[in-house]
């Protein structure tokens, strides 16, 4: 559109360009979940058996997977419209994107009653869109003989929505289904707090009425299975981006890398563990958050009486959910370039560097806000998963 003789008359405007397409794709992974390890169903459409154990104490054969012969690929259609931006000869230029990814027939695992015998038949339930706006700027702020200043900075934000399903709700772990709402929006208890009388969790549950329906008033209960399930965000982040900055002055190069994320909340799974992980063997270890817990009448303390026999605090709640906002310092670079005399090598570099040498989070001292997924899944939820390491490192470049 820069080219265009409408547009072209200026020097402010060096470049514009208007893009847009459109595509579809089918699906055929279908993920399951088998003790633990996540494999693909081949065989969705089959009702599949296996043999049991290999010995003659437990002979036979037992369903493993339930056939469904009306399942069917799932299918994505994908649009994006947006322009590429150039300003004073490209000293500022970028993009700015809409984008739209629609998922038809999604594959999921309906749960089924215990008594089958079977948890989920695969099907195609629902459909899901994803949405968001991406922005990128990159500027050079100087150019001029020994000094060069460039900088970049990108954002995204991503909108995850239901936009149909077979049924009002589906329950699924510590996320429900509805249209509306995100597949990963958490769906569980809300954390009251400890009564400082008896050092008992308590947790929120709805007022009812007569015929069964909420008053819209909440009162609390201390038993976890009378408690109400409530909407308490999404493990999805709303936002994320990044900041680079590049400088050299003469032989000097300096470069920092910033990224980020946040909108999202993270349930943190091993810290519940380390609070109350209690009987899981000799040697097991705790929280220092355990030395805050309740002992006495009249403490005021959001750590529950420490009772091995009660299972309760382990329970899913709000009390484990944390803000999953964060700013990383992902790289920092301080380089050196030497020429030589030598005609077989042309120049020499020395660095240093530092990889995610610090993070500002909302998140929980000691989680990562970066390695939340179980099972391979990034669902916001911890399963010991090892941070991102942080690392110093040095070395020297040679040119031939």
């Amino acid at each position: 559109m820069s080219e265009e003789a409408f547009l072209n008359g200026g020097n402010t405007l060096s470049f514009l360009k208007l893009r847009a397409s459109y595509g579809s794709l089918g699906n055929n992974g279908l993920l399951r979940s088998v003790g633990g390890v996540l494999t693909n169903n081949y065989f969705p459409y089959l009702s599949l058996f296996s043999t049991g154990y290999n010995d003659l104490t437990n002979s036979g054969v037992y369903f493993t997977n339930l056939a469904n012969p009306a399942i069917s690929w799932e299918k994505q259609a994908s649009f994006n419209v947006g322009f590429d931006y150039g300003f004073w000869q490209d000293r500022v230029q970028g993009s700015l994107e809409y984008y739209r990814k629609d998922t038809y027939d999604l594959l999921f695992g309906r749960p089924l009653t215990l008594s089958s015998g079977i948890p989920s038949v695969d099907e195609n339930i629902g459909d899901l869109r994803n949405s968001g706006v991406e922005f990128s700027i990159n500027t050079v702020n100087v150019r001029t003989k020994n000094l060069t200043w460039k900088t970049g900075f990108n954002i995204s934000t991503v909108t995850n929505k239901i936009t149909k399903l077979p049924q009002e709700r589906i329950k699924n772990g510590q996320f429900q289904l509805e249209v509306g709402r995100s597949v990963f929006d958490f769906h569980i208890r809300e954390f009251a707090g400890v009564d400082p009388q008896d050092g008992a969790m308590m947790w929120y549950k709805n007022v009812l009425n007569a015929d069964g329906t909420p008053t819209g008033e909440r009162t609390t209960t201390k038993v976890y299975g009378d408690a109400t399930d409530y909407y308490a965000g999404s493990a999805i982040p709303k936002w994320l981006g990044g900041l680079s900055s590049n400088l050299t002055y003469k032989n000097f190069d300096f470069a920092v890398l910033f990224n980020f994320a946040g909108g999202n909340k993270i349930l943190d799974d091993d810290y519940t563990a380390l609070m109350h992980g209690l009987g899981s063997g000799f040697g097991s270890q705790m929280h220092r958050d355990m030395l805050n817990r309740w002992q006495k009448p009249g403490d005021v303390t959001d750590v529950p009486i420490l009772d091995p026999n009660n299972t309760d605090p382990t329970q899913r709640s709000t009390r484990w959910l944390f803000r999953g906002d964060y700013v990383r310092l992902r790289n920092v670079t301080l380089g050196y370039t030497i020429q030589t005399p030598w005609k077989a090598v042309r120049n020499l570099r020395v660095y240093a560097q530092a990889d995610n040498f610090l993070t500002w989070t909302k998140a929980k001292p000691g989680l990562d806000p970066e390695t939340t997924n179980a099972n391979g899944i990034p669902n916001g939820t911890t399963d010991n998963n090892s941070s991102v390491f942080r690392t110093v490192s040095g070395g020297i470049n040679v040119t031939f």
